[in-house]
């Protein structure tokens, strides 16, 4: 059933309203509708008589511009995204709204892309649309990978797909702010005995938004480590913290995640952890694995001392086991992210004169990424990641510099056959396509930092950050961050 609504969107005087029909009812124009007269003239009339053919045309336009959909559909479609809101919202007067001709012919429904031809499988928009994230960046956006695809909606209609780049920008600095404030929360203690050390650090408790949830939920653990000294030989062992890297890392960074003790490991947190060293002289070698639910790490190093500095190697495995590379490049397409990482690493810590100490480390990172079995990758994923940071005494405290880049991809190509075009018995074309899973931009990210004791029970500081092409999206918005911080205990 049609009703007419008038040129100020009111129900017509002279339209019936919807009733018991209001589940297959539509409003159109049918007040002051020009159209000819018997005399060749023109005039202007008033009716739902008028008001029916929009209805009717709609539905002729939609099947000729889908010959393959059904009429019922078509009918269906014009109900569904019909205009129910503000004026027409009463469906006893109004029923389904008004007809919106825009929204017809725009996908409705679950849509998905059909990837990988006739072995493949439908992936819907909403996983191809995930924000960046990650290594990766915006690799989907910046590759056209999927550009032009075709795409299917609710009732198989097919449509071009130009995905628009998404307006998040990664993780951003709501999250450095809040690791920020948890650290300076937490209540840290340390034992000394002979070789042994235990140092334990207690987090916050968290917000109980929910109150009949069980107490473990809410209950965090405390962080602990513990270190063992004799001789040549130093065990270390923890849960929370980090695990130590090869050599320390300088900067005295607040807000920024720096990579002294590896990008890999970083990937994965180190809940559980444990190290073991030993020196030969003026070299070293040292072990390390660590285990959280998100996945592992274990490495081997070599270091060396040269008067004032030290350098070392260290090579490594990493696992993830709901991630690639600390982003989605799987889920994208329906499919659990898992990654296998191994990297190689440089380091640098020394002494640079007039009181300053720095740091570095450069880490080369090759992946292997788990893919759909339609997905084939063309050149072995490949990122790499570095910090450096010098700081020194200055006044009551110490101040720092750090300057980072996170892990970024630099080489990596995957293939798939991508749906590009329609025939007219509404078969899908497809053709290969590859496409790099490097990002856009290079984030980098610079830190002035400056911790100083008070008293002896209360410590201030303050930061600063400044992040460039957050997120590895070039042309993304910089980011800045300023941090004023005092903890004190009674």
């Amino acid at each position: 059933m049609v009703g007419s609504i008038s040129d100020d969107h009111e129900l017509s005087d002279f339209s019936n309203r919807a009733g018991d029909l209001k589940d297959f009812y539509l409003l159109a124009p049918g007040g002051n509708i020009p159209t000819t007269y018997v005399d060749g003239g023109y005039v202007r009339v008033w009716g739902t008589s008028f008001a029916a053919p929009f209805v009717s045309g709609a539905l002729l336009l939609m099947l000729q511009a889908f010959p393959h959909l059904a009429p019922e559909d078509a009918l269906e479609i014009l109900l569904v995204t019909a205009l129910n809101y503000g004026p027409w919202s009463d469906a006893e007067i109004y029923g389904r709204g008004a007809i919106a001709m825009n929204a017809a012919f725009q996908p409705v429904g679950a849509s998905s892309v059909a990837m990988g031809g006739a072995t493949g499988q439908s992936v819907s928009v909403g996983a191809l649309a995930i924000p960046p994230s990650g290594a990766s960046g915006d690799w989907l956006w910046e590759s056209g990978f999927i550009d032009g695809a075709v795409l299917r909606d609710g009732y198989d209609r097919a449509f071009r797909f130009d995905p628009a780049p998404s307006d998040v920008r990664g993780d951003g600095g709501l999250g450095a702010l809040e690791t920020a404030a948890r650290a300076g929360l937490a209540r840290q203690s340390a034992t000394h005995a002979g070789p042994a050390s235990v140092h334990m650090r207690v987090t916050p408790e968290r917000t109980r938004a929910l109150r009949n949830m069980p107490e473990e939920v809410y209950q965090d653990r405390p962080d602990v480590s513990f270190r063992f000294t004799h001789g040549a030989a130093t065990i270390e062992a923890g849960r929370g913290f980090a695990a130590p890297g090869p050599l320390p890392g300088a900067g005295v960074a607040v807000l920024s995640e720096t990579r002294f003790s590896g990008a890999v490991a970083n990937l994965t947190g180190s809940r559980d952890w444990a190290t073991v060293r030993y020196r030969f002289g003026d070299a070293a070698v040292s072990f390390r694995t660590a285990e959280s639910d998100l996945g592992g790490v274990s490495a081997a190093a070599a270091s060396w001392d040269f008067g004032r500095h030290q350098i070392a190697l260290e090579v490594g495995e990493g696992r993830e086991d709901f991630a690639a590379l600390g982003g989605r490049i799987a889920g994208r397409f329906g499919m659990d992210d898992q990654s296998r990482n191994s990297f190689a690493a440089a380091l640098w810590s020394g002494e640079l004169g007039l009181g300053w100490r720095g740091a570095a480390r450069f880490e080369q990172a090759r992946a292997d990424i788990a893919l759909p079995a339609w997905m084939g990758v063309e050149d072995q994923v490949a990122a790499t990641a570095w910090s450096a940071g010098a700081d020194r005494a200055f006044g009551p405290g110490r101040l720092g510099f750090t300057l980072s880049q996170p892990l970024r991809v630099e080489r990596g190509t995957v293939s798939a056959l991508v749906p590009v075009l329609v025939d007219e018995d509404n078969e899908t074309i497809f053709e290969r396509r590859t496409a790099s899973l490097s990002p856009s931009g290079r984030e980098m990210s610079i830190e002035t930092a400056y911790r100083w004791s008070v008293n002896e029970t209360t410590a201030a500081s303050l930061a600063a950050r400044f992040t460039h092409e957050p997120g590895h999206i070039r042309g993304s918005r910089p980011e800045g961050l300023v941090w004023a911080g005092i903890r004190t205990s009674w």
